[in-house]
């Protein structure tokens, strides 16, 4: 990719956009008279759209004809064929940029509509394609630029889904005061870690207004116990969207977003995640201490990301700094007591697989569900495959990560998503790179081996100031740079018990193993009034 100087900006303004869609071309694009105000001169012909590392030319016609200017007024349309979204993020900001014997010069990002004169979640027509279960569309960010979305499809998508939101928010107006208190894990689609944790002892302590949302048909898959089922609400029901819209308490594993559908795209919805009236408790769906929270793909979990009032549950002071020095919390926002999930974290007698688990990549996202075989992310996990000796592959499990959902399935031997909390349980070796499932793993017992071989690359995609928040001298496991290296570590790490080093590195990060981290928890929310018996 070309060059980009982005130390000269300015803002590229549409005027009655038209945001266009062709199922038989699989594109969709726009059409909209360009009122740009630059601080570097520029001719129309140099001018470039980016999309992410693509480049487009774009029609213009011209109102003026002045070759170089600071100021242009034209009308303009380009396009972008679905193929092609493989290669992007899931999130991808659109810029107008100057063309100079192939070197790029960023001018400014493109307004969505300057006509509007706030955000309203607006977007254009979704283009889905059914084989990859993926739909893109052009949308409004907070900002009000113009972004260009490539993901899943949600369910909210949908025209009813959208009407039922909204009838939702309306009835949630009118209704009595009494405000239910939401838990739910990541995408509302697990029962296994730190909420269900909470949900079952405020249960358990007679809470009459706690409700835990769960996806129906990973509910089928879960055993829940009678007295805990009659407080559950099922996904993407009118009660889902009630509750959610009554609700001012979150306490969950992931941001708010996962308690309704993530990237939902509906404004009522929105603005009452960001509603300062709310008060979300975090209780972390793993121990961030691998990737630093200064990192600009972390950007949600950051204080100033998170309005109304926020309690962080931490498992030791060196996390709680962790938040307070690279995310901006304050000391009192932080609960350290370790996550509740732990309390019920154990390995059966006899354990002896080996999991290979790595982090997600977003920025393989969307290559992931087109062609998995084709990406960074699957030749790295066929490589540690490759790397394990002969005698112990029938020990090997390779699971996707959660947010790649199916995506990963092309992985020669990928298991299909699991409760993995069970699944931890038979492990003896985890191989991971920059992953949570670290701590869980070791916490049980497991030895741990991380993969650092795309390190640098990594931390290039995920953007500065990004970096490990551990190293060699501080982790608690083996780190292999290739796979050689990792050839060398197997046998040991299979056959040896977690080292006292490791040991010790280990319970600086993660300060309790008392089995009470739930009890602490629920007596600091009861005790700040943030739960009320009712």
């Amino acid at each position: 990719m070309n060059a980009i100087d982005s130390k000269q900006k300015s803002s590229f303004r549409l005027l009655f956009p038209i945001y266009h869609r062709s199922k038989k071309d699989r594109t969709i694009g726009v059409s909209a008279i360009l009122i740009a105000s630059s601080h570097t001169p520029f001719s129309l012909d140099e001018l470039i759209i980016r999309i992410g590392d693509i480049s487009i030319k774009p029609k213009i016609y011209a109102i003026n004809t002045t070759k170089y200017r600071k100021r242009h007024r034209c009308r303009i349309s380009f396009k972008i064929n679905q193929d092609e979204t493989r290669s992007l993020a899931i999130h991808n900001k659109i810029y107008a940029c100057k063309n100079t014997s192939g070197e790029l010069t960023e001018l400014g990002s493109l307004m969505y509509n300057a006509l509007l004169p706030k955000y309203i979640a607006a977007h254009g027509p979704y283009l889905t394609d059914e084989k990859t279960g993926t739909v893109m569309f052009f949308r409004q960010t907070v900002s009000k630029t113009l972004t260009l979305t490539a993901r899943h499809m949600n369910v909210t998508d949908t025209r009813k889904a959208q009407v039922m939101l909204t009838a939702a928010f309306l009835m949630s107006l009118f209704l009595p005061h009494k405000r239910p208190v939401i838990l739910y894990e990541k995408n509302a689609r697990k029962y296994e870690e730190s909420a269900k944790a909470v949900y079952e002892a405020l249960v358990d302590k007679g809470y009459t207004n706690v409700f835990f949302v769960i996806d129906n048909n990973a509910l089928k898959k879960t055993s829940v116990e009678e007295r805990y089922r009659k407080k559950l609400i099922y996904k993407h029901t009118f009660r889902h969207y009630l509750y959610f819209f009554r609700a001012h308490t979150f306490i969950g594993t992931e941001v708010i977003a996962h308690a309704l559908e993530l990237r939902c795209q509906n404004i009522f919805a929105q603005r009452h995640m960001k509603s300062k009236k709310n008060t979300f408790v975090f209780l972390q769906h793993g121990v961030m201490l691998m990737v630093s929270l200064d990192s600009p793909e972390r950007k949600s979990f950051v204080r100033k990301a998170m309005k109304g009032a926020v309690r962080i549950v931490v498992s030791s002071e060196i996390e709680a700094t962790h938040f307070i020095d690279l995310a901006g919390y304050a000391s009192n926002e932080l609960i350290v007591s370790g996550l509740p999930k732990f309390d019920f974290s154990y390995s059966n007698e006899g354990a002896d697989k080996i999991l290979i688990m790595p982090t997600w990549r977003i920025w393989e996202f969307n290559a992931m569900r087109a062609d998995p075989s084709r990406t960074k992310y699957t030749t790295m996990i066929n490589k540690i495959k490759a790397s394990i000796p002969e005698e112990l592959r029938d020990k090997i499990i390779t699971l996707n990560h959660p947010l790649f959902e199916r995506s990963t399935l092309g992985i020669a031997g990928a298991e299909e998503p699991k409760n993995l909390d069970v699944l931890l349980r038979d492990v003896r070796v985890l191989i991971t790179d920059y992953s949570s499932i670290a701590f869980d793993a070791f916490y049980r017992g497991a030895n741990v081996i991380f993969y650092w071989e795309d390190l640098a690359d990594c931390m290039r995609h995920y953007g500065e100031p990004t970096h490990l928040m551990v190293d060699k001298g501080t982790v608690f496991g083996d780190v292999c740079m290739d796979d050689i290296e990792l050839r060398e570590r197997i046998f040991r790490n299979y056959n040896d018990p977690q080292t006292e080093e490791h040991m010790q590195k280990y319970r600086r990060l993660v300060t309790y193993h008392d089995g009470h981290n739930t009890k602490r928890v629920v007596g600091t929310l009861e005790r700040e009034l943030i739960i009320c018996p009712k």
